[in-house]
């Protein structure tokens, strides 16, 4: 018997119950594979089936009433006609269909009833087409996962290589590293040190400083002189505005260790005096022990033979000596440098002269300042508009190109400070 008369010989309704089946069966198959397998065909020539396929010769089932305007309520067979409450989620008695939710959309897991619609913007059927679309769509999804990932990776990297820059960068010292500023006192720093002087009240006119306050002068000009000056004539030096002298008494040699006295001492330092100067005097020390010291002072007391002087007598130790290069205390430690030079200025103390110790920013470095904090400081600095020391001192030896009258050639200038303390 022919097939198609078979089907059309059918009871209408027993043709309406296989029809549903099969909807129910492609239903099922489409949900569990989420789309036709690839490479299998439709049967040929056959439309896809709708939601009211049927034989062209069998009769429309009973339909629902419709609702207040006028659409027929949606349901998983037209055949059950009651109306489905609005979202109700409550499944048609006898459809395969899963549960709903208290939302009305379909449980994950759960079997779409036979013959149900495709998304229709309800929100129980959003699920469902989300993971449609991952499906399609999901190489080009991850694409722009990835690409945002990668995006924000290089822009913190940047961000971290520009602060960083920032944070590694620290301002220098006007006039030395950090390394060569003088050591402090045990829980001070040296950024926080403050200057006992305004150096507003500082002023220089024709390469001579003098400090003013409220429009007085109260600091003091003076030179320091030696054998490399030879002969000077003293009151062409006081008359030239010079108010004191430093001169030196002798020094250890930087090579043989040897005491010298300078040869120009007893000249100097009696003509300073007689043309109304006030002196003082020092000594270049090249000691490396606290015995060498204690000669050093004591060779200094023996030139002065008690002479009296106004300003102190100085303790002069420097790393590189003038024409030798590296002096013979360039290995010593602070703290050696420390006792030495202690060792210089209590025995001249103990003598009756006040002590004090000369040197600049790398002289001044090699001590540990708690241990000469007794002894004031004469400060050396070239080419500063003011002192940049993070130390207390007394006088600033501003220059060694001064040019005074009475002295050939070049001299050394220095400011006495100590009346503005």
């Amino acid at each position: 018997m022919d097939g198609n008369q078979g089907k059309h010989s059918l009871d209408p309704r027993a043709a309406r119950r296989l029809i549903d089946a099969q909807r129910r069966a492609k239903a099922i198959a489409g949900r569990s594979s989420g789309s036709r397998i690839p490479g299998s065909p439709r049967s040929a020539g056959a439309p896809r089936p709708t939601a009211d396929s049927r034989p062209a010769d069998a009769p429309r089932a009973a339909a629902g009433p419709r609702s207040a305007n006028g659409a027929r309520p949606f349901s998983n067979a037209h055949a059950a006609g009651g109306p489905r409450a609005q979202r109700s989620g409550r499944p048609v008695a006898g459809a395969p269909g899963g549960p709903r939710s208290r939302q009305g959309s379909r449980l994950a897991g759960s079997a779409r009833a036979a013959g149900g619609a495709a998304y229709d913007g309800s929100e129980g059927d959003l699920p469902s087409s989300f993971a449609s679309f991952l499906r399609m769509n999901g190489r080009g999804v991850l694409s722009v996962v990835v690409t945002l990932v990668v995006v924000v990776i290089i822009l913190f990297a940047v961000r971290g290589c520009m602060g960083s820059g920032d944070q590694d960068q620290a301002p220098e010292p006007a006039s030395s590293s950090a390394a060569e500023q003088p050591a402090q006192s045990s829980g001070s720093a040296a950024s926080a040190y403050v200057s006992p002087y305004d150096w507003s009240n500082l002023t220089r006119t024709n390469g001579r400083y003098a400090y003013t306050v409220d429009g007085q002068v109260v600091s003091r000009l003076g030179v320091d002189v030696s054998e490399h000056q030879t002969q000077v004539n003293w009151n062409s030096v006081a008359a030239d505005g010079i108010d004191f002298a430093i001169v030196r008494v002798g020094y250890r040699g930087s090579s043989d260790g040897d005491i010298h006295a300078d040869q120009y001492f007893a000249g100097n330092i009696d003509g300073a005096q007689a043309a109304g100067l006030d002196t003082g005097v020092y000594f270049f020390s090249q000691a490396n022990t606290v015995e060498e010291a204690q000669e050093e002072a004591d060779f200094v007391l023996s030139q002065l033979g008690g002479r009296q002087l106004d300003y102190p007598v100085v303790f002069d130790s420097e790393t590189n000596a003038t024409g030798v290069g590296m002096g013979r205390t360039a290995n010593l430690s602070r703290t050696q440098m420390t006792q030495i030079a202690q060792a210089f200025c209590q025995r001249i103390e103990e003598a009756g002269y006040r002590a004090m110790v000369y040197g600049n920013t790398a002289d001044m470095a090699r001590y540990n300042l708690t241990g000469l904090s007794d002894y004031p400081v004469w400060w050396a600095e070239y080419g500063q508009l003011y002192p940049t020391a993070r130390m207390d001192f007394t006088l600033w030896q501003y220059t060694n190109t001064g040019s005074v009258a009475g002295i050939d050639g070049d001299v050394d200038l220095s400011i006495d400070l100590s009346a503005a303390l």
